[in-house]
């Protein structure tokens, strides 16, 4: 779910084999994003351009749809 969403947005996971980490490429939204994630109380993996979102047994249908979900819409991403 997590996968497919960010893909709507225009943020295609870097691989398409995944267990409970989602890589994405944020490019120039990635300092926006995260600022957005750390306002939401959002623990990120931050590379130079790429952002880490990890699920595990605690990640509730409801963690998805609250803060995780508006970072990621308030930073959708427009391809050129």
């Amino acid at each position: 779910m997590l996968a497919a969403g960010l893909r709507k947005l225009g943020f295609a996971p870097q691989s398409e084999s995944f267990f409970d980490t989602v890589t994405v490429d944020a490019g120039a939204k990635r300092a926006e994003i995260v600022a957005r994630a750390v306002a939401e109380k959002i623990n990120l993996g931050v590379g130079d351009s790429t952002l880490r979102i990890a699920l595990d047994e605690t990640t509730t249908p409801a963690n998805r749809r609250g803060g995780l979900a508006r970072v990621w819409r308030q930073a959708h991403f427009t391809p050129s």
